[in-house]
């Protein structure tokens, strides 16, 4: 059918890597899910121990922590139709930002919860457009090699955060300096933003529709 079918390869993939577009999608999706992973673990920890909840009600915390990350992407997806992936995820980081930089004031109750809440809503309204950005107007197969490009330079540090701020906190005593270290981190993904533009459409053979 067509020629011999393309076979990955993990050079491929290394090859995106060095792309200053990739790169920048990587911090930016660093900023969201990242960040999110820490937020999340902070949210369910505050509302365990302000409360005194017992395992059963910390589960319940947990779930509803999840819950309200898994309707930001929905909210996110819904979006997409009426706002560019990229207004959408320099606003949605910038306001994270600026609720990590309020979160570092180590506010008290309720302020501390809901700019939480807020940075957790922030960064899960921005996956689906991360996602679409490194897509640009390809097919996946043409845009694939940067999806993992960009998720293999994300989740290494994505899964480091959460016990670089945890090392933090016991150093230090406080969430404060983790806070604000996420919202400089935050800051960087969005000025990293304007070098991660769309890739050119690809361009269909003769006599196929083109993507997009």
């Amino acid at each position: 059918m067509g020629g011999p079918r393309k076979r990955w390869a993990i050079r491929q993939v290394l090859a995106s890597v060095r792309s200053p577009r990739v790169l920048g999608l990587a911090l930016a999706h660093l900023c969201s899910f990242g960040v999110a992973i820490v937020i999340a673990s902070w949210l369910t920890a505050y509302f365990v121990r302000a409360g005194g909840l017992d395992h059963r009600a910390s589960l319940l915390v947990s779930a509803v922590v999840v819950a309200g990350g898994a309707v930001g992407r929905f909210a996110g997806g819904a979006a997409l139709g009426r706002v560019p992936d990229r207004e959408l995820v320099a606003g949605s980081l910038t306001c994270s930002g600026i609720a990590l930089a309020g979160l570092a004031l180590s506010p008290s109750f309720p302020v501390a919860p809901l700019l939480a809440f807020l940075v957790l809503g922030c960064c899960s309204l921005t996956y689906g457009s991360i996602i679409a950005m490194a897509l640009g107007s390809r097919p996946p197969q043409g845009g694939g090699k940067d999806v993992a490009a960009m998720l293999f330079v994300c989740n290494v540090p994505a899964a480091a955060l959460p016990a670089i701020v945890g090392w933090m906190v016991d150093r230090t005593g406080s969430f404060a300096p983790g806070f604000a270290l996420l919202a400089g981190l935050t800051g960087a993904g969005v000025a990293a933003l304007p070098r991660a533009p769309r890739p050119a459409p690809a361009v269909a053979p003769v006599g196929e529709p083109s993507a997009g």
